[in-house]
């Protein structure tokens, strides 16, 4: 449906008209002229007559006579022209030939004021002209309202879009609290994103991508990519899942040519580790500690998403960081930013701002607004500097951003508990495909209307679920994890046994019951591995190491009860609710 413009009749078939004049006989065939064609004349004696009557009646036409403006006709025609408030009011001057020899070129000389009076009519005026000027400066007003009409229009769908990209393709300002991000579009809408989620497992997302282009264009495909990267971290996917999915939906969106250089950044819960994937942005810079040292630099090392079909593995690179670490994070509009004279910003003035440590934030960001003060800017500009300790960690507070404070996490649902029984075996194929937690996640939530009970049960079901695919079906030792470099050596062979497993099962089963006013959920699991001591690990679990060990106390913590079962390849919890 599109808006209608307002119709008005055509000028030369009447209107309001306002004639300027110190002599009404001089000016008496025009106003006989204008009243035969249908007109109400409105006579004024002076510029602030003709100002008042402009405000009072609103005329769509002005008539002023030169022998009485004398050379303050483009004064006079200025102010009517800012007094019509951006409507077009064209003004018309009553001069002899000689009167308008003279004001065009006063015209001429200064150009600054050409626009100030629109056209001459000759005195005595002649009804023939007289006609012809009216039908020429009537199609010029419906003309003029067409186009204010359109501008408007034009200005409302692009708030209105503004308005659906915020909500839509731009980070919550909640959770964009939990980093420094600045976020500068080229114009209206940005081909640039910045997102910042959370998962069920408390692990922070943050992802920051530069479209081909930038304005509208380039901001249409911010909204699938946003799409997917929300939906899916917050039903717990693993960040190389989001990335494969993220570029299929590109790829099948957008037209040729369009892709979306990006970079991902995963935080996780307890701030010890952040994986990176770089795919055609800026190197991604880890500063290290209060001095704010370059502690690791991470290049693109994959092509942009959307332009193949599949991208294969997207792993992530994985950093151990420190409480005071921070992450940088930049697309090219920051590095290439030109100044006045056409020099570029440049990474070397990139690092400088960087070094020192705390600050860094603001200290690029002032920097940038210094080195381009002069120059317009060409491309969008975005920004992140993710701190790994602090407040990357902690989950939003209401109140933290623009003043409005965050409803309450929703409660469960109160749909009726019923008896239900739900088994489901992974074999070798499956366990090397699928992200399964998320969907027994989903499965849980829209069968029994547990979405306030979506982070417990995620943080239980994966841990189980990847004890026993770990060290029961990949045969890992879990104190490989003891520090950082075995850490990165525990996750580099799971990736290579995950990929060759030719033999392998798991074996999940769900339950629930009514208990109460609630209910309760038991939750079995079995791998076919060969099992572990229980009894002897649960006497040495606190002294477990640094990067192991905690999944299954963090479990016993959420569940009523936590049973190792057989050779300890087989785990029974019951989760109430």
């Amino acid at each position: 449906m599109t808006r209608s413009v307002p119709m008005r009749p055509r000028m030369e078939d009447g209107g309001k008209a306002l004639v300027l004049h110190d002599d009404p006989s001089g000016v008496r065939p025009l106003v006989a002229g204008l009243e035969a064609r249908g007109f109400v004349v409105v006579e004024a004696r002076s510029g602030e007559a003709a100002l008042e009557g402009l405000r009072r009646f609103a005329p769509g036409i002005v008539f002023m006579d030169a022998a009485a403006i004398g050379q303050g006709c483009h004064a006079v025609a200025r102010r009517i022209k800012a007094a019509a408030g951006g409507c077009f009011v064209p003004v018309i001057v009553l001069a002899t030939p000689a009167e308008a020899h003279e004001l065009v070129g006063r015209m001429e000389a200064d150009r600054d004021e050409d626009a100030d009076v629109d056209d001459f009519l000759a005195k005595p005026v002649d009804p023939v002209q007289l006609r012809a000027k009216l039908a020429v400066f009537g199609r010029v007003a419906q003309l003029c309202r067409t186009a204010r009409a359109q501008q408007e229009e034009l200005v409302f769908e692009q708030e209105l879009a503004r308005q659906v990209y915020a909500k839509t393709a731009m980070a919550d300002p909640a959770q964009l609290a939990a980093i420094h991000g600045l976020q500068r579009p080229a114009s209206v809408f940005s081909g640039d994103i910045l997102l910042v989620e959370r998962s069920p497992s408390g692990a922070l997302h943050v992802l920051v991508g530069d479209f081909t282009g930038h304005g509208l264009a380039a901001a249409i495909g911010a909204l699938p990519a946003a799409d997917v990267f929300r939906g899916m971290t917050a039903k717990g996917f693993a960040p190389a899942e989001i990335l494969v999915e993220i570029n299929r939906k590109l790829r099948r969106t957008l037209p040729t040519g369009m892709f979306l250089a990006a970079a991902l950044v995963c935080l996780d819960g307890e701030g010890c580790w952040a994986g990176i994937r770089n795919s055609g942005l800026p190197d991604v810079l880890v500063l290290g500690g209060a001095a704010g040292s370059l502690k690791e630099r991470v290049p693109s090392s994959s092509i942009p998403l959307g332009i193949l079909d599949e991208i294969g593995p997207c792993e992530l690179r994985w950093i151990a960081v420190d409480a005071d670490d921070q992450i940088v994070v930049m697309t090219d509009g920051i590095v290439e930013a030109r100044d006045a004279q056409g020099e570029c910003f440049g990474e070397q003035r990139v690092w400088s701002c960087l070094a020192g440590g705390a600050g860094a934030f603001g200290r690029l960001v002032d920097g940038l607004d210094r080195f381009t003060a002069a120059a317009p800017q060409e491309d969008d500009l975005t920004l992140a500097v993710i701190p790994c300790g602090g407040s990357a960690l902690d989950p939003p507070v209401a109140g933290t951003a623009c003043g409005e404070a965050l409803p309450p996490a929703p409660g469960p649902v109160a749909v009726p508990v019923v008896d239900w029984h739900w088994e489901l075996e992974l074999g070798a194929a499956a366990l090397k495909r699928l992200d399964v937690v998320p969907l027994l996640v989903d499965t849980l939530v829209d069968l029994q209307g547990l979405r306030g009970c979506r982070q417990p049960l995620f943080t239980i079901l994966s841990e189980l679920f990847n004890n026993a695919l770990d060290h029961g079906v990949l045969r890992l030792e879990s104190r490989v994890k003891a520090d950082p470099e075995g850490f990165a050596r525990y996750f580099r062979e799971r990736r290579e046994r995950l990929a060759g497993l030719e033999r392998g099962r798991i074996h999940i089963s769900l339950a629930a019951w009514p208990d109460g006013d609630g209910g309760r959920l038991e939750i079995g699991i079995e791998d076919d591995g060969p099992g572990f001591d229980y009894e002897r690990w649960r006497r040495g679990f606190r002294q477990s190491p640094r990067h192991g060990g905690r999944g299954i106390g963090l479990v016993e913590d959420l569940c009523e009860s936590v049973e190792f079962l057989g050779a300890g390849n087989r785990v029974r919890a019951v989760y109430r609710w």
